[in-house]
């Protein structure tokens, strides 16, 4: 048991330090949404300047373009809305912690002989509000560091 607690600190200690100095990682991860938030906004400064062009060919009496380029503009707006619900969805902010658990994994993955203390802290890690670390948590209930419960942990999603 003395064993299992000196190696599960030294895990904590990884798992806390990537998750400190893992610059990379979080970049990787927020790539996507932040590629995605830079598409959609393209698309609102898009349909806005087609509807001053819109405007343009409804004052110079070409209505029929007018109305068409109209419809192209709401129709590029529509794809950004779509666009920014797609970014800001539950699923993509699990997506991103399921790729971030991963990445992580397979930066400590040689460090470590107990894999299932490994991914279970760093699953309770990514979980974890920012702010806390594995170490307060493991002060505040040392119940939830067992090994059952690590497995559990894993069993869990």
């Amino acid at each position: 048991m003395e064993t299992l607690t000196k190696e599960l600190q030294k895990i904590i200690e990884e798992v806390e330090y990537s998750f400190e100095k893992g610059m990379v990682i979080k970049i990787r991860v927020l790539y996507l949404r932040l590629w995605f938030s830079g598409i959609a906004f393209t698309t609102f400064i898009l349909a806005y300047y087609l509807s001053q062009v819109a405007v343009n060919a409804a004052v110079a009496n070409m209505l029929e373009l007018s109305v068409g380029i109209d419809g192209e503009a709401i129709a590029i707006a529509a794809f950004g809305l779509v666009m920014f619900g797609l970014v800001f969805s539950k699923d993509w902010g699990d997506s991103e912690k399921q790729k971030a658990e991963n990445l992580h994994v397979k930066k400590l993955k040689g460090t470590n002989t107990n894999e299932i203390a490994l991914r279970a802290l760093i699953r309770m890690r990514v979980a974890l509000p920012k702010g806390i670390s594995l170490k307060d948590a493991h002060t505040a209930n040392p119940d939830l560091f067992t090994e059952k419960e690590l497995v559990r942990r894993l069993l869990e999603s």
